[in-house]
Parts: structure tokens; C-alpha cells; sequence
């Protein structure tokens, strides 16, 4: 459910429809004037913002820990957008073999975030000789190095910024350091949101 608040005045077009500029072009969710929005609710008297709905609203409309926490990428699901300090499951979206192990690129959401505060495998650190490299979305973030490397190996040229998307991406090797073969597990982490 999205709540938006209308422009006083003329211009309402009926419920699930923006009859102004309810939601001004600042990046994600722009809204255009005639757009129908599905599950809207409008707010009249309003600035033309969307405000920050009451806590009952958000808890009518929030979502299960279990559903955000699923390490699940389908195709053509949508991508989060993620709000405040949140614990969520990756999207695991490609793993590629590469240098006697595995890199996975991890999706977490779309918009630049503020931060990745802490990441975990199987709710535990990465075991040893595993890196990870995490992106927070912004409009300058370069590609990464190791998906270029890794889809060079299948013949794939890598050249994707993936501006506007958080992201991590992640090597593990295939045996840890007592040479037993890793075990991949869920991933998560907790990220503070959308930066404003």
C-alpha cells in the first residue's frame, strides 16, 4: 500500500490516480500526473510529499520477518526498496565459479542505501580466506573487479556499474582452512535504508 499525500485544490483524479505531481522527480517512485497506482491511499491537504505514514499504517502494511529474510532471487521479481534500519535475506542472483571457489553476487535492494552495518552466512562470519565487497547504490560506484573476472571465465564481458542497486558481491573458497568444503548458507544483513 503506498500513502500519498495530495496537493490541496483541484487536481484529485480519484482514488489510485495522481491528478498532480503528488510525488516530485527525486529518483525512485516517481509518480506522473494521470499514473495509476495500484493500492494507494491519498491523504487530502497534503503538501504534494509523501509523508511518513503513523505506525499502525505501517504495521497494517509491513511485512514478515520470514519473507524479507528469504534468500530468494525469481525471475522478474520485483527489487526491494528498503526503509530504516532492517535485518534482510539476500537475493543470491548469479554464482559463478572462479579461482578455485565461488563468487555471489548478493542483491539487497534498488536506491542508493545509507549503509551495510553487518553481514553474515548462516548467521555467522565468513569463514576464512572468503571476502566481501559491499556497494550502497550510489551514482559513482565503478564495477566490481571480481564479477568482471569471474564472467570473463564464461566468456560474458562484465561491464555493469549497477548504479542505483546495493550489492555485495562474494568470494568463497572452496575448502576452508582445515580443508573441509564450505557449506553455502543463507545471507544477511542488516542495512540502514534509503539515504536521504
Amino acid at each position: 500500500m503506498t500513502i500519498i499525500s495530495e496537493v490541496s485544490g483541484p487536481g484529485r483524479m480519484g482514488p489510485g490516480v495522481v491528478g498532480v505531481s503528488a510525488i516530485p522527480g527525486r529518483g525512485l517512485g516517481q509518480g506522473v500526473v494521470g499514473q495509476v497506482i495500484p493500492n494507494a491511499v491519498f491523504v487530502t491537504g497534503g503538501t504534494g510529499n509523501i509523508g511518513r505514514a503513523g505506525a499502525g499504517t505501517l504495521n497494517d502494511v509491513s511485512r514478515d520477518p520470514y519473507d524479507t529474510q528469504l534468500n530468494v532471487a525469481a525471475i522478474d521479481e520485483p527489487i526491494r526498496v528498503i526503509l530504516g534500519r532492517v535485518r534482510v535475506g539476500a537475493a543470491i542472483t548469479r554464482p559463478l565459479g572462479y579461482a578455485s571457489g565461488l563468487v555471489i553476487p548478493l542483491l539487497w535492494g534498488r536506491g542508493e542505501i545509507d549503509a551495510i552495518e553487518s553481514f553474515t552466512m548462516g548467521n555467522a562470519a565468513l569463514p576464512a580466506g572468503a571476502t566481501v565487497t559491499h556497494y550502497t547504490g550510489t551514482s559513482t560506484q565503478t564495477v566490481d573487479p571480481t564479477l568482471v573476472s569471474a564472467f570473463a571465465l564464461i566468456g560474458v564481458t562484465w561491464t555493469h556499474q549497477l548504479r542505483g542497486f546495493a550489492y555485495s558481491v562474494v568470494f568463497l573458497p572452496a575448502r576452508d582452512s582445515s580443508g573441509l568444503p564450505i557449506d553455502i548458507a543463507d545471507f544477511h544483513a542488516v542495512i540502514r535504508g534509503l539515504k536521504t
